[in-house]
C-alpha cells in the first residue's frame, strides 16, 4: 500500500494457514454433513428395508411349514411366493372343474338321501342342499315315482343307454310341466325308475287334480 506523505510502501503478510483456517472449517463441516447424512440414509435404509421384509420372511417360512417339497434355502422369497401363488391357483381351478363336475351326482346323492329320510334338519347334508341349489320354499311334498316298464314305443331296443334316455325325455317333460306351479326336483333310481320331489303349498287345493292330470 503507498503512503500518501512520502514514498514508502507497505506489504501486509498474513500466513495461508490463517488465511484458509476459516475455508477448511467450513469444508470439513460439509464432509461431515455428506458422511453423516450417507450413513443415516443407509441405516434408515436397512431398517426400512427389514422392517419391509419381516412379513414377507414369516410368510415363506408359513409356506415352507404348511407345504411339502419346499426347498429350505430360498434365495429369491419374491419369485418363490409367486410360484406357490401361481401353484395354488391353478389347484383351486382343478378343485372347483372337479367339483363342477361332480355336482350333478353329489346332488342326486343328496336327493336319494332325502327320499331316504336320513338328512336331519340341521345337519351338515341339509345345509349342503342349498350349496347346491336345492332349495324347498313351501312346507309340504308330494313323491312321484314313474316306473318304465316298456319302452319300445320310444326307443329301438331295451339297452340301458336307450332306457336312460327314455328316462331323461320322461323327466324332463313332467318336470317342465309341474315346475310351472310347484318346485321339482327329479331323482334317478335306478334303470327303470325315477322319482320326483314336488314342493308344494297346501293353500294349493287343486295340486292333487293338477298332477294327476
Amino acid at each position: 500500500i503507498p503512503s500518501e506523505y512520502n514514498e514508502w510502501k507497505y506489504i501486509s503478510i498474513i500466513p495461508i494457514s490463517v488465511f484458509m483456517n476459516d475455508l477448511n472449517a467450513i469444508k470439513s463441516i460439509a464432509v461431515i454433513i455428506m458422511v453423516g447424512g450417507v450413513i443415516l440414509g443407509v441405516i434408515l435404509s436397512y431398517l426400512l428395508a427389514r422392517k419391509n421384509y419381516t412379513p414377507i420372511k414369516v410368510l415363506v417360512e408359513k409356506l415352507q411349514n404348511s407345504l411339502s417339497n419346499i426347498p429350505k434355502d430360498i434365495k429369491n422369497e419374491i419369485a418363490f411366493i409367486e410360484k406357490v401363488t401361481a401353484t395354488t391357483v391353478r389347484e383351486n381351478q382343478q378343485i372347483r372343474n372337479i367339483l363342477s363336475e361332480q355336482q350333478p351326482l353329489i346332488r342326486s346323492n343328496l336327493l336319494i338321501q332325502l327320499l331316504k329320510g336320513t338328512i336331519k334338519e340341521d345337519s351338515s347334508d341339509a345345509k349342503s342342499l342349498q350349496t347346491f341349489g336345492i332349495q324347498f320354499p313351501y312346507l309340504y311334498f308330494c313323491v312321484l315315482l314313474i316306473h318304465i316298464d316298456d319302452c319300445s314305443q320310444f326307443a329301438m331296443n331295451d339297452s340301458i343307454e336307450e332306457y336312460s334316455l327314455t328316462k331323461l325325455v320322461i323327466a324332463n317333460i313332467v318336470e317342465e310341466l309341474l315346475s310351472k306351479h310347484y318346485t321339482v326336483y327329479t331323482v334317478d333310481l335306478s334303470t327303470i325308475e325315477i322319482a320326483l320331489i314336488v314342493n308344494l303349498n297346501a293353500k294349493s287345493a287343486d295340486w292333487k287334480a293338477y298332477i294327476q292330470d
